[in-house]
């Protein structure tokens, strides 16, 4: 009987040093590795809205107003500029193409906008009051096409930053007002003369866009900062068939800020 005693004790001494040894030998669970994030990839084709607007806009303008009656060479002749500014929001499509960290593509917008600037008072005699002829430079709308160049920064190549140029048409109005009729060219009140026209130029820039992630993969929106320095001309106000009697403008000058939202579609990507 002690004998069988002895030998049970024995067999689970035996077992149970065996578990503990299989246990030892089985792996630890550690904390689970989040994924990679996805690089991004900027090829493909996009749209977007974006907003913001112009400031320290310019207008140059050389004059000759007519004397009283209108008629005869200019009685005022002189050179001014003036600021310019204001919002302006719209729409826009384009296409990029990566290779390497690379990025080159081709964008088009669309801008609805009021940017505008009102001249000093032309013929400021000091002897007559009340003449306060101006003319006033306003942009209702834009549209540039521009191709960009740009390099991919970060881990992911989830921040690009690119320069752009290209061409740019707007409708432009300029409009010449005096309220008084005094020293007018028609020597009539409230004498307008309005001259609207779509005109072109020529735009560059720069620029930042961040592609937005959802935990480790990248969605289709990107956000942007961009600058642009739009140059322009604008159309001429004629006051009357008499030689010299007219405004004409050698530049309309915009600096524009804008931020925008991209939706990508990758269908090249």
């Amino acid at each position: 009987m002690r004998r069988l005693q002895c030998a049970l004790l024995a067999t689970v001494a035996v077992i149970g040093t065996a578990s503990i040894a299989a246990a030892a030998d089985l792996p630890v669970k550690g904390p689970a590795l989040k994924p990679l994030p996805v690089p991004y990839n900027w090829t493909g084709f996009y749209l977007g809205f974006q907003g913001g607007g112009s400031a320290w806009g310019t207008a140059k303008e050389s004059y000759g107003l007519p004397g009283p009656g209108g008629a005869g060479p200019p009685f005022f002749v002189g050179n001014q500029s003036y600021n310019m500014g204001g919002p302006a929001a719209g729409g826009v499509v384009g296409y990029d193409y990566q290779f390497g960290r690379t990025v080159v593509g081709i964008e088009g917008e669309w801008n609805w906008a009021n940017i505008n600037g009102t001249s000093g008072v032309f013929n400021d005699l000091g002897a007559l009051p009340g003449l306060s002829d101006t003319v006033l430079t306003r942009i209702d709308s834009y549209a540039t096409v521009r191709g960009r160049v740009g390099y991919a920064f970060g881990a992911w190549n989830e921040t690009l930053v690119y320069v752009d140029g290209g061409g740019v048409w707007g409708r432009v109005t300029d409009k010449y007002t005096n309220p008084t009729g005094l020293l007018a060219p028609n020597l009539t009140a409230a004498t307008n003369n309005t001259a609207s026209a779509t005109e072109s130029g020529f735009v560059v820039g720069v620029g930042v866009e961040y592609a937005l992630y959802w935990g480790a993969h990248p969605t289709n929106f990107t956000v942007k900062a961009e600058y642009n320095y739009i140059s322009m001309a604008a159309p001429t106000i004629v006051y009357n068939a008499a030689p010299g009697n007219r405004s004409t403008f050698s530049d309309t000058s915009l600096n524009t800020f804008q931020l925008g939202v991209n939706y990508r579609f990758n269908w090249g990507g």
